[in-house]
This record gives C-alpha cells, sequence and structure tokens, in this order.
C-alpha cells in the first residue's frame, strides 16, 4: 500500500476509500488490518474501507480484478459499497469498515488491495479526474 502511494506521489491522507481483500481468514484478515491501520489509521476522519468477497465469495485469481471494477462503478455512482455478511467490525480497525449498505460517498482516489497465494500482495490507485 505504501508503494503504490509512493508510486502514484500520493499521501495516505489523499485516499477516499480502500477496497480491502479482505480474506475472510482471521490470519490473513488481522494482517491486512494492521496493515492498513499502519497506513491509513491517522486519519482525522476515519478511512471507508469495504471488502467484496461476502458479496460473491472468492472470485481466485479475479478478485483483485473484480474489486477494482466494483470500485470503479461506486466512483461513477456515488457509493461506495458495503461489507456483506459482516455485522460487527474487528475492534483492531482504525478505519470505518463500511456495513449494512452502501456508503454514499464522493470517491475521487481509491486504493484496491490484492493478495494472492505464496505472498504475492498488489495494491492499485485509481482517481478520476
Amino acid at each position: 500500500m505504501e508503494l503504490a502511494l509512493q508510486d502514484a506521489g500520493m499521501a495516505a491522507s489523499d485516499i477516499d476509500a480502500l477496497i480491502a481483500h479482505a480474506t475472510g481468514t482471521p490470519k490473513g484478515d488481522t494482517a491486512e488490518i494492521r496493515a492498513i491501520n499502519q497506513v491509513h489509521g491517522k486519519r482525522r476522519t476515519p478511512l471507508p474501507v469495504a471488502g467484496m468477497k461476502g458479496h460473491v465469495g472468492h472470485s481466485g485469481a479475479s478478485s483483485g480484478a473484480m474489486a477494482l471494477m466494483t470500485g470503479l462503478l461506486g466512483m461513477r455512482e456515488g457509493r461506495f459499497l458495503h461489507t456483506a455478511n459482516t455485522d460487527e467490525p474487528d475492534p483492531e480497525a482504525q478505519f470505518e469498515v463500511v456495513i449494512k449498505q452502501p456508503k454514499q460517498i464522493d470517491v475521487k482516489t481509491l486504493q484496491v488491495n490484492a493478495f494472492g497465494f505464496g505472498g504475492q500482495n498488489a495494491s492499485v490507485i485509481v482517481t478520476r479526474n
């Protein structure tokens, strides 16, 4: 996530929302929560974060692309997806886990995480003009 910000020439405060990889496993989710906290945790307004796997399940190698497409659609429609099938966010999260319903928000800059088996991790930042 930090390298994606550096590559984009942006600060964490420039990100309006983040789509987490959200593996749905205790080990994976704990690691991602801690990483998001490290990069985005010290903000005046908590960063909206959601994952899409609760909606469609794990789509394997296409999950990162599906998350990106979901984020782009939300940017166009003025709303950010919610994390389905999650009623109680992890108390360790120092960000807003969007639950229950999509959040009406104007996302101009979005960060999307995608992780693969064996430690292949990617994070991309997209903006709209």
